[in-house]
């Protein structure tokens, strides 16, 4: 026997039913639709680059394994010896120690914006050297000429003289540093006993930085800049050394010329970025060398090569990291000041 089976066909949707789909569909791709044109139109109005609307995540110090790719820079400049950049990044300083031995103010795209000098000078009797700014824009910038740190508000105008008791005894400062608690770090080079000092805000000094061991000194040096560990590293520069103060004063780290891989010729200016990478302007290697800072020092790479052409050195002096992550460098040999960026 035979048993058929019986196929049954699902009944036609009423009319209502359809209609009620159809104009669902279609409510659907109206609203879409809007989305899109809304999107669309509010990216006319902003003409924001998609970087700006999508920004990318920030790629830390532990994941950075490649060194930073020249980016711009300030050429025609006269023996550029430092730079400094404003807490928004807007203006950038330059101090020239040939020329008219002028700071000269510039914006990131290399306009001038102003020139600062110490009031009733002439070039023969000043000589800017290094330049620090703290967290309301006030400049200090260090005078080899007189010796003296002179300080100039965020717009320019000079304010006075930088006048701590030891201005009055052995002062001859080099090398500075505004920390993020407001004191002020200065290398100083008068007679035969160098040292960096640390001052607080209201010009007392707090700390003195020399070197423990009896016969080794500090000579000529030329950076100083304290990470949030309280290490304070020190570019010894004639001596050819890179050292690591901790808290107490005891040198706890030293990188030297023979060191086979991260060996330092005549480190100059030194600067620390907000992910604990120190930058070491070695001038007589005509390169910038990075460390991470932590309980060791780790070095990661150097940037830079001899030479002329964009990304080269000839003597770069100073380096400083803007608050928008920029690298700047002071490229002495070529008179230009280079922007390097990750």
């Amino acid at each position: 026997m035979t048993v058929e089976q019986s196929t049954k066909i699902a009944p036609p949707l009423p009319r209502h039913s359809r209609r009620t789909i159809a104009i669902g569909t279609f409510l659907l791709l109206l609203v879409a639709t809007g989305l899109i044109t809304y999107i669309a139109f509010g990216y006319m109005l902003t003409r924001k680059p998609i970087a700006a609307l999508l920004p990318l995540p920030r790629i830390s110090a532990l994941q950075q394994t490649t060194p930073p790719i020249y980016a711009g820079v300030i050429s025609k400049l006269a023996g550029p010896m430092s730079i400094a950049v404003s807490p928004d990044g807007e203006r950038v300083y330059v101090a020239e120690s040939d020329g008219e031995r002028v700071v000269k103010v510039f914006n990131p795209s290399g306009n001038l914006l102003q020139t600062l000098s110490p009031p009733n000078t002439s070039a023969g009797q000043r000589k800017p050297m290094y330049i620090a700014v703290d967290k309301n824009g006030r400049v200090f910038v260090s005078d080899r000429q007189r010796p003296a740190v002179h300080m100039y508000d965020d717009k320019g105008a000079w304010i006075g003289v930088y006048q701590p008791e030891e201005a009055e005894k052995d002062w001859s400062p080099l090398g500075l540093n505004v920390q993020s608690d407001g004191s002020l770090i200065v290398t100083n080079v008068e007679g035969n006993a160098h040292s960096v000092l640390v001052f607080a805000r209201n010009e007392r000094l707090i700390r003195r930085i020399t070197h423990p061991l009896t016969g080794d000194k500090l000579s000529f040096p030329n950076g100083a800049v304290q990470d949030s560990l309280g290490r304070t590293y020190v570019s010894d520069s004639n001596n050819g050394r890179l050292l690591t103060f901790d808290s107490t004063g005891a040198v706890v780290g030293q990188i030297e010329s023979t060191d086979a891989k991260a060996g330092l010729a005549m480190p100059r200016g030194v600067a620390l970025d907000d992910d604990g990478r120190l930058y070491v302007a070695d001038a007589s290697s005509d390169l910038v060398r990075v460390f991470q800072t932590g309980e060791k020092l780790e070095y990661l790479y150097s940037f830079g090569s001899t030479g002329v052409d964009s990304g080269q050195f000839r003597f770069p002096n100073g380096v400083t990291v803007d608050s928008k992550g920029r690298i700047w460098v002071a490229d002495w040999g070529n008179n230009r000041v280079q922007m390097w960026r990750y």
